[in-house]
């Protein structure tokens, strides 16, 4: 049964958004089943609500998605007269917030642009602005002013966050080849932005790095993009631009943590060993090496001295533990994520080279994105692969895993 209270949501989430290029299938073993990519996706990075860019939703097609993943994501829609272009949805994670009350949804341009309102934390309320701006520069430019008039004469909110598919960048920088995108489109979205009190937080985090969300192999740009207000951005954290993998689409994620800004700073806090090496066998024979090595010296200790104590033993022996574990971490971490995560860095310093010729930096970037593209496609098929083989064994079985899938 449904909580009829709602979620107690956490006090940061992860807002994304996606342009999927399509609503694909729903068949469980079709190789264009987006949607249970995607459920896959938000479970797995723990995303709270997602954004979508040309979903070409039906009525039928979206109630089924609703009816299939029911328990985990609710999908909410905006599509416009034609089913096969456009489209935008907001998809919001029910293991994460609360998809049945308080939420609230206005049509801006159908199919283009919607905002969501859902109570976050406590009493907060966030508003969220999902964009998918046409391509042409006379119809995009036209398209922020639509928005702004449309917000002023529904007498609607400001949004605290505006994320989507822009089809513009700001700055030639944002692009590969360099290159300015026109005053037709650029103007008419900085007074936007102005009017709404909103920042690129991505390109305010990064100010002189490239990193692009679109490629076709021969240009790349930045046309994905979370815009927020200065409120959030204060407390937002890992601003990010990550793959899809698995799904058929030309775009990557955009990504960033919001935090409730009225709660306390809360630092870092302390490393903690990964999960993956609780069952590594080496480590436990060193921790427990380590463990009777400590029993040892405090059972030798005759007199209590500042420098010679339980205390400082103990503290000496967590101490090497840590260090063991982070030794045996850059070991035993899998070497398929080591491999993807040294693309990646190959990658920002590829785009970030200077003194580099322009034909040369889109060529090597274009390999080293169609590996690392190969490589997350993998890492996410094993998951699924894993999770399908947990569901064919504990799937009608009464245990924990049932209860938390029924």
């Amino acid at each position: 049964k449904k909580n009829k209270k709602g979620k107690n949501t956490r006090t940061s989430i992860m807002v994304a958004s996606l342009n999927m290029r399509g609503h694909g299938t729903l068949g469980p073993d079709d190789t264009n089943n987006k949607w249970m990519l995607i459920n896959q996706l938000m479970r797995t990075n723990r995303i709270g609500i997602l954004a979508i860019q040309e979903a070409h939703l039906t009525e039928e097609f979206a109630e089924q998605i609703n009816d299939l993943f029911e328990r985990r994501l609710s999908v909410i829609w905006s599509q416009g007269d034609n089913s096969r272009a456009k489209g935008i949805a907001f998809v919001i994670n029910r293991e994460i917030m609360s998809a049945d009350h308080n939420i609230k949804v206005d049509d801006i341009v159908p199919g283009r642009v919607a905002m969501l309102s859902i109570q976050w934390h406590n009493n907060l309320k966030l508003k969220i602005l999902n964009v998918y701006a046409p391509n042409g520069a006379t119809e995009n430019g036209a398209f922020w002013s639509e928005i702004q008039n449309t917000l002023e004469e529904k007498d609607l909110p400001k949004p605290d966050m505006m994320l989507g598919d822009h089809n513009t960048v700001e700055d030639s920088i944002d692009r590969l080849p360099n290159r300015s995108d026109s005053a037709t489109t650029v103007d008419p979205l900085r007074e936007l932005q102005t009017k709404l009190g909103l920042i690129d937080g991505w390109r305010t985090t990064n100010p002189t790095d490239k990193a692009f969300t679109w490629t076709n192999g021969r240009s790349h740009s930045r046309i994905d993009r979370i815009y927020v207000s200065r409120t959030i951005h204060n407390t937002a954290v890992d601003w990010d631009i990550t793959e899809a993998p698995g799904l058929e689409t030309d775009h990557k994620i955009v990504s960033v943590r919001i935090t409730n800004p009225q709660m306390p700073h809360i630092g870092t806090g302390r490393w903690t060993i990964p999960e993956l090496l609780l069952k590594s066998k080496k480590l436990s024979k060193s921790v427990i090496a380590l463990g009777k090595k400590m029993i040892q010296e405090i059972g030798s200790i005759q007199t209590r001295t500042d420098e010679k104590n339980p205390q400082i033993i103990f503290e000496k022996f967590k101490a090497e533990v840590i260090a063991k574990a982070r030794t045996t971490a850059k070991i035993e971490i899998p070497k398929l994520k080591k491999r993807t995560d040294d693309m990646k860095k190959d990658l920002k310093a590829t785009l970030n080279a200077r003194n580099t010729p322009e034909a040369k930096t889109i060529a090597d970037a274009g390999v080293l994105q169609k590996q690392i593209t190969a490589l997350e496609n993998l890492r996410h098929a094993s998951i699924r692969m894993a999770t399908k083989a947990r569901d064919a064994m504990e799937g009608e079985t009464i245990s924990k895993y049932w209860s938390s899938v029924n």
